[in-house]
């Protein structure tokens, strides 16, 4: 007796990493395809980006690019991604992200003609801090003699990249 298995498994996100200010990858449980019939690559139409603001900066992302993870175009058939995409507003550091299919009218297949769920929504990512610290001009006071200023910054400021340096 032979038995044929058919697949019924719906693709779903399986793994979702920032891996820049402004790109994301994503692992799907199976290849994508934008059509029936294991045809098509995937394209920016396929995907929204939600963005949970947190009391943080940025309220909304954009997705602006994918390619697959040698950043060359898609084919059809890739099983990890990476999406590039822009923010609103420059991020403070506190807001995460998720991504999920963008609706009905781009559905991602599989290649047995299984479609991922809309209500697919990957992990949360957390968005790295883009905002550059201001001076409170407030708080500015200049020196009578004009040789120094102290003022306050919105956060802390280093002297190097690493942080460690004082200004």
């Amino acid at each position: 007796v032979n038995v044929t298995l058919i697949d019924r498994l719906v693709p779903t996100i399986n793994d979702v990493d920032i891996i820049a200010d402004s790109i994301v990858t994503i692992t799907s449980s199976e290849d994508m395809y934008n059509a029936v019939g294991a045809t098509g690559a995937i394209s920016t139409n396929h995907f929204q980006a939600t963005v949970y603001q947190n009391n943080g900066n940025a309220s909304e992302a954009t997705i602006v690019n994918i390619t697959n993870e040698n950043q060359d175009p898609l084919l059809g058939g890739e099983k990890i991604v990476r999406i590039g995409f822009v923010t609103d507003l420059l991020p403070s550091g506190v807001e995460e992200m998720t991504i999920s299919p963008a609706g009905p009218a781009n559905p991602i297949y599989d290649s047995e003609n299984n479609q991922m769920p809309q209500n697919t929504v990957s992990a949360r990512v957390l968005l790295p801090d883009r905002l550059p610290p201001t001076i409170i001009s407030e708080t500015a006071v200049i020196a009578i003699d004009n040789s120094y200023v102290q003022f306050s910054v919105t956060e802390g400021v280093y002297g190097a990249y690493e942080g460690t340096k004082p200004v």
